[in-house]
């Protein structure tokens, strides 16, 4: 097994507080067959000196300076100049377990899969808590079809890029949007297209920092209009290539609706600013309703929450919406 080279990505801008912790639990992978791409966006910090001191430290490491272009922008780069026969991905504010490839490889190899992927941690930055997410007690091995189910239905898996393994091929003809949030989602069905067989080995080996100051956490803006583009893109690439998931299509469009609508909703004068976008998503939203309140991807305050947005009394409600993130961002 170590024979095959693993191309590790690491997309870096503004993370100069995490960047030496994410990249040592890179170097001190148990799998050391590996080829780390630290990818320095344009960080206006410290990032760039870091990386390259990292690279006269470790002579597996390479690193491309480049102007600032976003994460998938740094993606790409990474991409063109990756060796290997796979394909990993760590975010510069993430770390990972040490056998976390080695895993993954072993995985992928055994059962003659594409792609394999494990279970993560919420880690907060601030307690220093962790919270497991996506785990299970046994492998699981899926089609094709039935992972991209499980990824629009959200209780699984996801779309995220950074908690997988892929074979290089996979990418071919494959990039990520550039200058797009929300990049992953487009980019997965790409993916999956191409696969025969993903293995989930339930265990969780990636840290996925929660930080105050991370995309996730900005408030709305002109940039997650594109989020309704991708809503409909998913929904016309998935039934154009997969089969029987109409349901989870839908699921999959009321959760991005809904999670938009709360956090437009955070601030009256965004939303105000974002009209247009809000009333789109509460047509979304409401064209799957009955697929919302008889899924299990939504937890049942969610369920209720989706009831006062479907009777029109999400607004007369506005006084307790802080409360409600805050537990949307507990259930998470």
């Amino acid at each position: 097994m170590q024979n095959s080279l693993i191309s590790i990505i690491v997309p870096i801008y503004k993370v100069e507080k995490y960047l030496n912790q994410c990249i040592k639990s890179i170097v001190n992978q148990t799998y050391s067959n590996l080829q780390i791409i630290l990818v320095d966006d344009g960080s206006p910090d410290s990032c760039p000196e870091i990386c390259d001191k990292w690279k006269c430290l470790d002579d597996r490491i390479e690193v491309i300076h480049k102007s600032n272009g976003g994460l998938s922008d740094a993606r790409n780069a990474g991409i063109c100049i990756a060796c290997g026969e796979y394909l990993g991905f760590v975010d510069g504010d993430d770390f990972i377990k040490e056998d976390m490839y080695e895993k993954l490889l072993y995985a992928l190899e055994k059962y003659h899969a594409d792609i394999s992927c494990c279970g993560r941690y919420i880690y907060n930055a601030v307690s220093q808590k962790c919270q497991k997410k996506f785990v299970s007690d046994e492998i699981k091995v899926y089609s094709a079809n039935k992972f991209m189910k499980e990824i629009l239905r959200g209780r699984i898996v996801d779309e995220a890029t950074w908690d997988k393994l892929y074979k290089r091929s996979l990418f071919e003809n494959v990039q990520y949007p550039e200058g797009e949030i929300n990049e992953d989602i487009v980019t997965i069905p790409k993916l999956l297209i191409k696969s025969k067989k993903i293995v989930h080995i339930g265990e969780p080996l990636y840290y996925y920092r929660v930080v105050l100051t991370g995309i996730s956490k900005s408030p709305y803006s002109k940039k997650n209009s594109i989020v309704l583009n991708h809503i409909y893109y998913v929904e016309k690439i998935v039934k154009e290539n997969f089969k029987n998931i109409e349901k989870e299509v839908n699921v999959f469009k009321g959760r991005y609706s809904y999670s938009h609508l709360y956090k437009l909703s955070l601030d009256k004068r965004i939303k105000q600013e974002f009209q247009n976008d809000y009333k789109e998503y509460i047509k979304i939203f409401k064209s799957v309703f009955l697929n919302v309140l008889f899924s299990d991807s939504f937890s049942v305050k969610e369920k209720l929450f989706s009831i006062l947005i479907w009777i029109g009394l999400f607004e007369k409600v506005r006084k307790i919406k802080y409360l409600v993130y805050k537990g949307n961002e507990n259930d998470t």
